[in-house]
């Protein structure tokens, strides 16, 4: 099915992407495919560029992520969760709920950050690094991503994961000396 409506994306079908989406969207099951789904769904409605179609795909698929985070599958990992939550954001943001999209955005890091906590190696720990930085700069909150990413950067030296995620915090900030 995801493959099906990224091929009606990519031929420029979003209307039959968006009706095809909508009626299979409660059967994908999986990991990460039903919020990678629901996004694909989200990203057709917007590109057709008409109301009605797109706050409806986007109520549908609100109500479609809610009840996958209220009780996320085992299969689900941190990230994830975090994803879907992204995606969650995403679709709160198209329907102008700027808090709601916020929310949704804390909800995801503090998935992250409860797995980072809970990892014993710095390594397993900068697995989650990317998406917490992200959701720190997204949250305004640059502070926490450049503390995080200099101690991991301190932790693990010889790993080229860090410095590539603190250049993108350096770039948020303006710190292109940096």
């Amino acid at each position: 099915l995801k493959g099906w409506i990224r091929s009606l994306a990519r031929a420029g079908m979003a209307s039959e992407c968006v009706h095809a989406g909508l009626e299979h969207l409660d059967e994908v099951k999986g990991a990460s495919i039903p919020a990678d789904y629901a996004n694909q769904v989200l990203a057709c409605a917007e590109a057709l560029n008409t109301h009605p179609p797109l706050q409806e795909t986007v109520k549908r698929v609100e109500t479609r992520l809610t009840n996958l985070l209220a009780e996320p599958p085992d299969v689900m990992s941190p990230d994830d969760i975090a994803d879907a939550h992204n995606i969650l954001a995403y679709a709160r943001e198209l329907r102008g709920d700027k808090q709601g999209a916020k929310a949704s955005i804390e909800a995801g890091l503090k998935v992250l950050e409860a797995a980072a906590e809970k990892a014993d190696e710095p390594e397993i720990k900068a697995t989650y690094d990317y998406g917490r930085a992200k959701a720190y700069l997204e949250l305004g909150r640059p502070k926490e991503a450049l503390a995080m990413l200099e101690e991991r950067e301190k932790q693990i030296p010889s790993s080229a994961e860090p410095p590539a995620r603190l250049s993108q915090v350096y770039a948020a900030l303006g710190r292109t000396k940096d």
